[in-house]
């Protein structure tokens, strides 16, 4: 699994973990507001995704396996759909055009593949 996706990961493991634990606490201490923030975070998640925000504030460059140079993850990318913004997007951003996810990015270097 390469970096970026480990990173991807952990960040979204922590901060589910940490909403169930609130709506947990919430719960134990009959505190409605930190149930409330619990449900409805359960209820918008795909809405408002919190968890991308918070990996595109924190993951912001990754190194290329085959040179090793340091990649930012805010470029003009182009999807494989064809579509290649007028202005740099992070890469945990979906293509504004068909919403697909980015798999992998090219090394602007050696043109060697990046999972992300």
């Amino acid at each position: 699994m390469s970096s970026v996706r480990r990173q991807k990961k952990l960040i979204a493991l922590f901060y589910h973990t940490a909403i169930f634990v609130i709506y947990t606490i919430g719960i134990d201490t009959q505190n409605h507001l930190l149930v409330f923030i619990g449900i409805f975070d359960l209820l918008t998640f795909k809405i408002f995704p919190v968890v991308r925000f918070i990996q595109k504030a924190l993951i912001t460059a990754t190194h290329c396996p085959n040179c090793q140079k340091q990649v930012p993850l805010t470029n003009r990318w182009q999807c494989t759909c064809g579509f290649a913004p007028y202005t740099p997007r992070h890469i945990f951003l979906p293509c504004p055009n068909c919403g697909r996810d980015f798999n992998f990015i090219n090394c602007p270097r050696c043109d060697t593949g990046i999972l992300v």
